[in-house]
């Protein structure tokens, strides 16, 4: 990179110029550049400044597909999210092969159009497909910002909306269905598993990070702190910090939690190495997902229920507080909800019932 003097003028006496030779981040290829001339050294200077600035968008940009931005971003990503986001998010972008060899700035609307034509005849959800065209808005600003491509043909669609289907309500196990469940359940570890989900409403991967430290059996306490995920390529597990902040929270204790994990405490305090930073369902290592759903499923048969999912029993507890009087407030900070309205708007029509008694009350003054 270096400024140079001609001894070749132009007309109007300039002879400055320029020569850059840079590596494409890209394609790894060096590519060289020679400026037009300038009237003095400092506009050749102050000229080569704003290429090197400008450079490796313009080149890297020239012909970038989607499947060259997304390798890029890919790795940007994982330096700011969670593996498991990662792994989300290259799941997303196999659905994208359509339109992966495109290049961004030759992307148009009839191309487009068909790919979310494809997208949308594969009956995924709602929710999903937006995912998936939400990913090639988002690979089309990393490419503009890091490479200077221009394409805003994505932005043109809005985003796919159900009008069919109505609002479910999530299922849950009343406490009779539930004790029904309990007893079909002949596991100890798995007794106690399930015990926490529904008495105590943490979502799976809290219970299933949970620590003999995180215990307290004399202040009758569970402290949530962490999460863990279990389905990652090639490593066993990954504790992370709880969903939002208020996931962190201190849960007391009923007695029926009470004693099913001190019936597996007794149990596992008898291992060789046995600490509190043993977990408390696992042992040495969390459970696997897949069993919560062999053992779910083999009670529930066994019991002749209607089938729910895990995180259902966590809808089971918010319904058992608000049947029995908890106020909004008390099932938001039991839940570990970011504030009331997520709450109501989580379980507006389990609030219903309480509605009608304020309704009674009124006619009744």
């Amino acid at each position: 990179m270096s400024v140079y003097k001609s001894n070749d003028k132009t007309k109007d006496g300039r002879q400055w110029y320029f020569t850059v030779k840079q590596k494409d981040i890209l394609t790894n290829k060096f590519v060289s550049y020679k400026s037009k001339k300038f009237a003095t050294k400092t506009e050749a200077k102050q000229a080569e400044s704003e290429y090197l600035i400008n450079s490796q968008k313009r080149l890297s940009g020239k012909h970038l597909t989607y499947a060259d931005v997304f390798d890029k971003f890919i790795v940007d990503k994982s330096t700011k999210t969670k593996p498991q986001n990662v792994d989300k998010i290259k799941q997303l972008f196999k659905h994208l092969h359509l339109i992966e060899n495109v290049e961004i700035e030759k992307l148009t609307t009839v191309i487009y159009e068909a790919f979310r034509e494809h997208i949308i005849g594969l009956n995924l959800s709602v929710s999903y497909t937006n995912k998936i065209f939400k990913l090639v808005k988002a690979l089309n600003k990393y490419s503009y910002k890091m490479y200077g491509t221009r394409n805003n043909v994505p932005e043109l669609f809005d985003n796919v909306r159900d009008t069919t289907s109505i609002k479910t309500e999530q299922t849950f196990y009343t406490l009779e269905q539930f004790n029904l469940f309990i007893e079909n359940v002949d596991d100890l570890k798995w007794k106690a598993f399930f015990t926490v989900l529904y008495y105590c409403g943490l979502r799976k991967n809290e219970a299933n990070a949970l620590m003999w430290k995180d215990i307290d059996f004399e202040a009758k306490t569970i402290r949530v702190n962490k999460t863990v995920v279990t389905k990652l390529k090639g490593i066993p597990y990954v504790l992370n910090a709880p969903k939002t902040k208020s996931s962190n929270r201190y849960i007391p204790m009923v007695d029926k939690v009470i004693v099913a994990l001190h019936s597996i405490y007794t149990y596992y305090s008898g291992f060789k190495g046995f600490n509190d930073e043993w977990f408390v369902f696992g042992g040495i290592r969390p459970l696997s997902e897949t069993s919560m759903d062999v053992y779910k499923n083999k009670a529930i048969k066994k019991a002749q229920l209607p089938q729910i999912r895990i995180h259902d029993f966590r809808h089971s507890c918010a319904s058992l507080l608000i049947n029995n009087g908890a106020n909004v407030t008390v099932v938001a900070k039991y839940l570990g909800h970011a504030n009331i309205e997520q709450t109501l708007n989580t379980y507006s029509h389990m609030f219903q019932d309480r509605l009608d008694e304020v309704i009674n009350t009124i006619n009744h003054l």
